[in-house]
């Protein structure tokens, strides 16, 4: 779990360091003891080549400070409150817009409110693509980053600004590719959590695709070195390496036994 802000995950992990946003603005606390309050990013490539946000969840050297760094992965947490209102707002603006039926708002807001509830559980927004917990709230997520895709393009969407901001202040991850990405870094620390240590077995039966995606992000990382085209962003490498990460498992035994 994360600390002070709330954005997907910012998802539960470690004290987190700067989250940017959904190729908005918010690179924010750049010191590695400041959690970042937003799960938005500045934009990198995905992981398929698209562009992505980047998150940074801080120093993961002082352990101790996991617990309530959980609580501030996400900025949703400081907002319930004002969001209250904002759930007011969004209802008020379906009575004077035909094109959004009374019935969508209530559901929406009912979503929401899971969404609220999951963040408050995981201390983050990003809830996973196949959530079995709550399918239907997985569902949702991607229809509001659908709905959100069609508002930027200029196309008719169901996404109107209140709700934008409503689903920003609990870090919502609008690029699928970032969410994906920062799904499995959970996982990692998570794993380190319990192992302590970030070196995932090659076949690690209880989670094999993360075992895979760990040997993605060191071929990343190689790649990158060579200043040859990588998926993997300065901001990932530091965020990983954070948390014990060792991109060079041989050099680094090499190293330690010199």
């Amino acid at each position: 779990a994360f600390s002070s802000i709330m954005g997907c995950l910012t998802a539960a992990g470690p004290n987190i360091s700067s989250f940017g946003r959904t190729g908005r603005n918010l690179k924010r606390r750049n010191s590695a003891n400041s959690v970042v309050s937003d799960c938005t990013m500045n934009s990198n490539s995905g992981l398929d080549g698209s562009n992505h946000s980047t998150m940074s969840y801080g120093s993961a050297a002082n352990m101790a400070d996991d617990a309530s760094a959980a609580s501030g992965i996400s900025r949703g947490s400081n907002y319930y409150s004002s969001t209250a209102s904002l759930v007011s707002r969004v209802s008020q603006y379906s009575s004077s817009n035909p094109r959004i039926k009374a019935s969508h708002v209530e559901k929406w807001n009912q979503r929401y409110k899971e969404l609220q509830q999951f963040v408050q559980k995981h201390g983050h927004s990003c809830v996973p693509l196949e959530y079995k917990e709550n399918p239907s709230l997985s569902h949702w997520v991607k229809r509001q980053r659908c709905q959100y895709k069609l508002k930027q393009s200029g196309s008719p969407s169901s996404m109107t600004d209140d709700r934008q901001f409503m689903l920003e202040q609990l870090g919502f991850v609008w690029n699928s590719h970032e969410a994906a990405w920062h799904e499995k870094f959970q996982e990692l620390y998570f794993f380190r959590q319990q192992y302590k240590h970030c070196n995932v077995p090659s076949k690690y039966a209880q989670n094999p695709s993360l075992a895979v995606w760990v040997k993605c992000q060191r071929r990343q990382f190689k790649l990158f070195r060579q200043g040859a085209k990588s998926n993997i962003s300065p901001e990932r490498i530091s965020l990983l390496e954070k948390i014990g990460f060792i991109f060079t498992p041989r050099e680094h035994n090499k190293n330690k036994y010199s």
